[in-house]
């Protein structure tokens, strides 16, 4: 058996996802695991997985800062701290390059819960210097930067601790995890297990993947092949 854990935007959503997902059923036909893990809230991922009939055993959401069962029973979760939600989101706000914010949660009133913060960029090479202040100024929380977003989370979270937190619980092992991603919040998880990334993916997690492939449809297939 092996277990596939793939990142979602970029990854396993793009624009080949109905065959990525024929793929995917497939391969868990065939008596393996598909998992997901995004920097999505489920709210946010369900809008894109709900009418599909994606055959995966948990969702790992907002970067590991909560994880479902495929029934969107809630395993985990691990919030920013309440405290901390107003000041990041004023420090957000006072930037004129950031063209507005916004909180993620499930299911609980905006604004007393943070899975996590984001703020959307107009211009990414102005905004380092906002995530060093934020990193700096709250060591309870982690931002770094994506394609669009400013993102924030709880500092204990990623997704390669949702994995560990899957192995430790869920009888998953270790030696059949393969991993797949494109950006930097998927580093950890690509450095600690058999990793797949993209020819076009960020650099950083180029360097720590074991194999680079052209799509999400050739990491099936060599899976698929082993």
């Amino acid at each position: 058996m092996k277990i596939l854990i793939s990142d979602f935007d970029g990854t396993f959503f793009d624009d080949d996802y109905l065959n990525n997902i024929k793929k995917v059923n497939d391969f868990v036909d065939h008596g393996n695991i598909f998992i997901i893990a995004t920097g999505r809230s489920i709210n946010n991922l369900k809008l894109d997985i709900l009418d599909y009939k994606i055959k995966y055993s948990y969702l790992i959401c907002s970067d590991g800062a909560s994880i479902y069962d495929n029934k969107h029973n809630n395993l985990f979760v691990c919030d920013i701290d309440r405290e901390l939600i107003n000041p990041i989101c004023n420090l957000l706000d006072s930037d004129s390059n950031i063209s507005f914010s916004f909180i993620e949660n499930d299911n609980i009133a905006s604004g007393t819960h943070a899975n996590t913060i984001a703020g959307k960029f107009i211009d990414r090479n102005k905004c380092e210097n906002l995530v060093e202040e934020i990193n700096q100024k709250f060591p309870l929380v982690y931002a770094y930067l994506s394609n669009d977003h400013i993102n924030i989370r709880n500092k204990k979270v990623s997704k390669y601790e949702a994995i560990k937190f899957l192995i430790n619980n869920y009888n998953l092992k270790s030696e059949n995890i393969y991993t797949v991603g494109d950006n930097i919040n998927d580093i950890e998880m690509c450095r600690n297990f058999n990793s797949f990334s993209f020819e076009h993916a960020d650099k950083n997690i180029k360097s720590v993947s074991k194999v680079i492939v052209h799509n999400f449809s050739e990491v099936i297939d060599i899976l698929n092949a082993k």
